[in-house]
């Protein structure tokens, strides 16, 4: 009101300060008229992640909480779904799962407590929790297959990541749902460095704790392999962009753990990107993976993928027009295999760094399903591409 004489009148402001014991992990705040919602993950008291929740808190006072939704184990992810006006009277959400597609929810804040797990039909694909001891900590894993394949050797598909403080947010509609529906377990394994158990789970996964990222990764495939669920022979790892160095790693230090390794758009050559500051990702990554230039590198090991003997099928997709993983990242990878007969490429030309996942999906489907996919002429196509500049 800015009228002359009148007194100015400003909104309530309210601090808003959220507790990891009250909240867990925190994925996403929104504010509207009715109150703030909170999606996140509960942490049980052991630290690891729990079921999702929502939590409405009281407009006039945040510390106190109106509702709460919490939902079935299987649900991967929440987001707000086109949440457009602040005095709405619906909440609208996507609810992402492991084991059944997408669903869009619009929830009345009115019946904001009431239970959702009806609401999620049963799915094609079941899941299980597990924890993999690594060193003084347990490392949250997520294990998904058809009902009849649970608890069976099968052949499996381990995905890692570890990087930024990221998640590795998976759901029905990313899963290699092929592989799944031909007995395949697909595992998740959570590791140091990701974000799933919050910022301290993060912390300590960088700069000079990176190697724990890796050990891991290696734990978490060996507690699968000793429940007798899959054997190295028929276990395949799996990583994309600043994970695969972390998945190329792990194989190299224990050969044989797993038959395949399959990286997707790869950052894997540390040091060349260090030494060109032009490149996306330099200034980033010297934080992330405590890089330090005086002495031209890490001290760890993790540049140092040289002179490899690979034990395992390495198969690579390479975007052409990537700047943030070059392709050059790759061709310096697969030039220091010694027996590279074992390596095989797919080589996207007029591709990105986050383009033609479907392809890429695709393709890879196909190596793990048929050896016979065997393809020379891509890795002499793509010698052609990077050296011929």
């Amino acid at each position: 009101n800015n009228t002359p004489g009148s007194t100015l009148s400003y909104p309530k402001v309210q601090t808003f300060t959220a507790h990891p014991d009250d909240f867990g992990v925190i994925q996403e705040l929104e504010a509207f008229d009715r109150g703030i919602v909170v999606y996140h993950t509960t942490l049980d008291d052991s630290g690891n992640k729990s079921n999702y929740r929502l939590t409405l808190l009281d407009p006039e006072d945040y510390s106190k909480t109106q509702s709460v939704i919490q939902f079935p184990a299987d649900v991967s992810l929440v987001t707000p779904n086109s949440n457009t006006s602040q005095d709405q009277t619906h909440l609208n959400i996507c609810v992402h799962s492991y084991t059944k597609p997408m669903k869009q929810l619009s929830i009345p804040f009115s019946k904001f407590g009431i239970s959702r797990g009806r609401l999620i039909s049963r799915g094609r694909y079941e899941m299980i929790t597990d924890t993999a001891p690594s060193g003084e900590t347990n490392v949250p894993i997520t294990i998904i297959a058809k009902e009849d394949s649970l608890t069976e050797a099968t052949p499996c598909l381990f995905i890692t990541y570890g990087c930024y403080g990221e998640n590795l947010s998976y759901s029905w509609e990313t899963l290699p749902r092929e592989l799944l529906d031909r007995n395949w377990k697909v595992v998740l394994c959570h590791v140091r460095g990701g974000g799933e158990l919050g910022r301290g789970w993060y912390l300590q996964g960088v700069g000079s704790e990176k190697e724990k990222s890796v050990l891991d990764t290696l734990n978490c495939i060996k507690h699968v392999q000793s429940l007798k669920l899959t054997t190295p022979s028929t276990s395949t790892l799996h990583a994309s962009s600043s994970g695969a160095l972390i998945a190329a790693r792990a194989a190299q230090s224990v050969p044989g753990i797993v038959s395949k390794l399959v990286l997707r758009f790869p950052f894997l050559d540390l040091h060349t990107a260090m030494s060109d500051p032009s490149l996306p990702l330099s200034s980033e990554e010297k934080e992330e993976w405590g890089y330090r230039s005086e002495d031209g590198g890490l001290g760890l090991g993790l540049l140092d993928l040289r002179g490899v003997i690979s034990r395992s099928k390495v198969f690579i997709t390479v975007a052409g027009k990537d700047r943030r993983a070059p392709s050059w990242h790759a061709a310096n990878y697969i030039n220091s295999i010694m027996n590279d007969d074992k390596v095989f490429v797919n080589f996207l030309e007029d591709v990105d760094h986050t383009g033609f996942e479907e392809e890429a999906d695709a393709v890879e489907t196909n190596f793990l399903l048929d050896d016979k996919s065997k393809n020379p002429g891509l890795w002499h196509r793509l010698k052609e591409n990077i050296f011929s500049k």
